[in-house]
C-alpha cells in the first residue's frame, strides 16, 4: 500500500503480508489492521512511514511467530486508541524497543502481549495509561518474565484486569507501586497459575466496584503473603476456586470480607493443603447457591 512502507533490516528475511492492509478514512483519521508473517526467525527493525494518523493497531503483530528482536523507527503512536492483541502470540519474542512508543491515547491494551513466552524484560517505564480501561490478559502467558515494574503505570481508568497476569509461570515479582483498581469490575483470573510468586502487596487495591474475582489466585502454588484485610468485597458475586490450589498458604485472614451478595463459592478453598488457620467470622453465605469443594483440607485446625 502506498500509505505504508514497512523495510525489514535483515534483507534475508522475508515478510509475508497475509492480510492485506485496510486504510480508511474516520474523522479525518486513518486506521489499518493487517497480519504477517515471516519465513525465517530474526531481528527485524520496521520503519513506518505516513503513520501521523494512525488510531488502530490491533493485531498489528498478532502471531508473527518468526519474530525474536523488534525495534521500531519512525512509528508515530500518538493517535493509536487500541493496542489490543498487538504483539500477541509471538512466542519467539525475546525483545521489543517500546521506548519511541507514545500511549496517551490508549483505550485497550487487551492481550497485548499474550503468549509472548519467550520474552523476558519488558520496560513500560514511558508508557502513558490515563486513559486505558482494558487491561485484560495483557501479560497472560508471558511465561519466561521474571519480573514485572509496574511502578509507572497509571491504572486510575482501569474496568478491567481479568487475566491481566494469567500463567505468568515464571514471575517472581510484581512491582505494582499505588496500583489505582478503584473503576475496576473483573479481577477473575487476575494472577491465575503465577507459580512463582510467594509474595503479593495488594495494598494499594480498591475493590469497592469488583463483582468477580473467580479463580483470582487460583494456582498460585508458591504464594506464602499476601494481604487482603483492605479488600472491600460488598459487591462480589462470583468467588470461585478464587483460592484454589494455593498450597502454600497456612493463615488466611478473611475477616473483613463482605460476601453478602456472592452466590458462587466453589472451590473457594479447594486443596489449600498447607493451611491451617481460616478466619471466616464474618462471611455471609446467604445468597450462596453454589458450594461444591468449598473446601478440602483435611488438615485444617482452625
Amino acid at each position: 500500500d502506498k500509505n505504508i512502507r514497512i523495510l525489514n533490516c535483515d534483507s534475508s528475511n522475508q515478510i509475508e503480508i497475509s492480510k492485506k492492509c485496510q486504510i480508511f478514512v474516520n474523522q479525518q483519521k486513518i486506521a489499518f489492521s493487517f497480519e504477517c508473517r515471516f519465513k525465517k526467525p530474526g531481528n527485524y527493525t520496521f520503519k513506518f512511514l505516513f503513520t501521523d494518523l494512525l488510531t488502530n493497531a490491533k493485531k498489528l503483530f498478532y502471531k508473527c511467530d518468526k519474530l525474536i528482536h523488534l525495534s521500531f523507527e519512525k512509528f508515530n503512536t500518538k493517535y493509536i486508541t487500541d493496542m489490543s492483541d498487538m504483539f500477541n502470540t509471538c512466542p519467539l519474542l525475546e525483545y521489543l524497543d517500546l521506548s519511541y512508543f507514545k500511549t496517551h491515547e490508549v483505550i485497550s491494551m487487551k492481550n497485548m502481549f499474550s503468549g509472548c513466552i519467550s520474552l523476558r524484560d519488558l520496560n513500560l517505564s514511558n508508557f502513558y495509561t490515563i486513559n486505558v480501561i482494558d487491561m485484560s490478559g495483557m501479560f497472560s502467558k508471558c511465561s519466561s518474565l521474571n519480573y514485572l515494574n509496574l511502578s509507572s503505570i497509571n491504572t486510575k481508568n482501569v474496568q478491567n484486569m481479568s487475566g491481566m497476569f494469567f500463567e505468568c509461570s515464571y514471575l517472581h515479582y510484581i512491582k505494582m507501586g499505588s496500583f489505582f483498581t478503584r473503576e475496576v469490575v473483573d479481577m477473575s483470573e487476575m494472577f491465575y497459575g503465577c507459580s512463582c510468586l510467594t509474595e503479593l502487596k495488594l495494598y494499594s487495591f480498591d475493590t469497592v466496584k469488583v463483582n468477580n474475582m473467580s479463580r483470582m489466585f487460583c494456582n498460585c502454588s508458591n504464594l506464602r503473603l499476601f494481604d487482603l484485610t483492605q479488600f472491600n468485597t460488598s459487591n462480589i458475586v462470583n468467588m470461585e476456586k478464587m483460592f484454589c490450589n494455593c498450597s502454600s498458604i497456612n493463615i488466611l485472614d478473611l475477616s473483613n470480607f463482605n460476601t453478602e451478595n456472592v452466590t458462587n463459592m466453589n472451590g473457594l478453598f479447594f486443596n489449600c493443603s498447607s493451611l491451617e488457620c481460616l478466619n471466616l467470622s464474618n462471611l455471609d453465605f446467604t445468597r450462596v447457591t453454589k458450594f461444591e469443594e468449598f473446601i478440602s483440607n483435611r488438615d485444617l485446625k482452625r
